[in-house]
């Protein structure tokens, strides 16, 4: 309920504006508007369509949603959470710091840059539901990912197939240090490999 409050204040705060703004006033008759400026004191007073007074409302409460939408906790840039998402089937999404690594080519100096996202299927107790990453063992999170990138060889990470195997990996190896995590996916959000 204090939400539609909100953004009803927000839509009739934009709409005030807008009338005062315009300096509209109702004439006599109540359905007609006139515009009371230099015009009305020059003796020509211009009469305001329909059409024009319902798009200064339309602006008002797109507006009024537009402010409600950056305010409201989880939307835009005032309320921004920025790390997490939550499907309806439970999964969080945890969005990584990136990785650039050294990589295991004996011949020549090779690296990898990633920057990845983990879908937990449950988060540890102490875990804030905003903040996931607050609660999470991000060391050995960082120490698992960083042994499985390092022995991985320039070549096998440039076909898709190389991916596929380097994210079946990390899903092995996170699933077998931190189950309690319940980690269902691996999400590559950046793969540069530079040889």
């Amino acid at each position: 309920m204090g939400t539609m409050r909100l953004i009803a204040g927000i839509g009739f705060e934009i709409a005030w504006c807008l009338f005062v703004m315009v300096n509209l006033t109702p004439s006599s008759a109540g359905r007609i508007w006139t515009v009371s400026n230099a015009n009305a004191k020059s003796g020509q007073s211009g009469k305001v369509s329909a059409t024009v007074l319902v798009f200064v409302v339309l602006l008002a409460v797109a507006g009024g949603g537009g402010a409600a939408w950056l305010i409201l906790p989880g939307h835009g840039a005032i309320g921004a959470v920025g790390n997490t998402a939550a499907s309806a089937t439970g999964v969080v999404t945890v969005h990584l710091d990136g990785f650039t690594v050294n990589l295991a080519d004996a011949q020549s100096s090779s690296f990898l840059r990633v920057t990845m996202d983990l879908a937990l299927e449950r988060l540890p107790s102490a875990t804030e539901r905003d903040k996931p990453a607050s609660g999470l063992p991000m060391g050995r999170i960082r120490d698992t990912i960083l042994t499985v990138l390092t022995q991985c060889k320039a070549q096998a990470l440039l076909s898709s197939e190389g991916k596929a195997e380097l994210k079946k990996q990390l899903l092995s190896e996170l699933s077998r240090n931190l189950p309690e995590l319940g980690v269902r996916d691996i999400y590559f959000t950046e793969f540069l490999v530079q040889r």
